[in-house]
This record gives structure tokens, sequence and C-alpha cells, in this order.
């Protein structure tokens, strides 16, 4: 009996995620302005290439082709995979490791938060009311990181989507020797 390989998808999948949580870990030892910088969005770019890699080595084993469905599936179980890695480490490491760094962060959002409601004109009553909402609440709590989570999903869903159209070859009905 032939050992079961593991599937591409999960592959990618795992090294997306862990990909990502070496970026939060230098990102985090880096301080808080690097963990909510610019630098932080180098995680898309890893996920989103990871998760174009997948659907493409599966055509390329498929001999070239790879239906829209298998293509889907493929890009987004990458998503799903490097997504609940990187939640759950970013859990355990604001709830348990450094909740302290939790409370800098959530401070730093909220400084933020207030920045672009005021450039978007929004009335100082509405912002004090929307900080006080938010104040002293763990932002990164289970519930909140497993609501982010499914929110992630659903926009990676449609970013899948895209990938498996554009990926995506139906193999012929009919082979060029069947034609003749």
């Amino acid at each position: 009996m032939q050992p079961r390989k593991i599937s591409i998808s999960l592959t990618c999948g795992l090294v997306a995620g862990l990909a990502m949580i070496l970026l939060t870990t230098v990102l985090y030892l880096s301080g808080v302005n690097a963990y909510l910088g610019p630098a932080a969005y180098l995680g898309y770019a890893i996920l989103l290439s990871m998760a174009i890699v997948a659907p493409l080595k599966e055509k390329k084993t498929g001999g070239g082709y790879l239906e829209f469905r298998d293509a889907l599936k493929s890009a987004f179980l990458v998503f799903v995979v490097a997504l609940a890695l990187q939640t759950l480490f970013t859990w355990v490491l604001m709830n348990y490791i450094d909740p302290t760094f939790r409370q800098v962060v959530e401070q730093a959002i909220m400084e933020k938060m207030e920045k672009f409601m005021l450039r978007m004109n929004v009335s100082q009553d509405k912002i004090d009311e929307a900080l006080t909402k938010d104040r002293g609440a763990n932002q990164f709590s289970l519930s909140k990181s497993i609501m982010g989570l499914c929110v992630s999903y659903i926009v990676f869903f449609l970013v899948s989507l895209v990938i498996a159209a554009i990926i995506k070859k139906k193999k012929p009905e009919f082979s060029e020797a069947d034609l003749k």
C-alpha cells in the first residue's frame, strides 16, 4: 500500500501559515509601530502568492488542466489553513504570551482610529462614542478573533473565485486524435 501524499494545497497553506507566523513574530519583536505598520501587509503578499502557487502546481500535475471547482478548492484551502494558523498564533500571542503588548497595540489602534475618523469629518461626539465603546475591551478575545477569521474567510473566498477563474483550464471532451 502506498503512503498517502499530503495535498499540494495543504502544504502551501501550511507554508503560508508558518511564514505569516514568522512575519508576525518579527513584527512583534520590532515593536508596535512595526506590528501595525506597512510591513504587516507583507503577510497578504505571502498568502496570495501561495494561494496562486497551489492551483498552478495542481494544474501542472493534472497535465495542464484544472477544473474551476478544483482550482477554487485548492486556492481556498490555502487561505483556510494559513489564516487559521495565523489567527491562532495571534490570539495566543496577545492573550497569553504578552498581554501587555496587546494593550499597547489596542491603544495604538484607538489612536489610529481617532485620526482616521477625524480625516473623515466624523463629529467629535461620534468619535468619543466609538472610542468609549471599544476602550477597555479585549480586541483580541477568542470571540473577536473567530469573528475576524470568519470575515477573512468570506473575503478570501471571493479572492479564491478570482484566482480559480484565471487559472482554470477545462480538459477538452475530445482529443485531437478523436477528431481525425
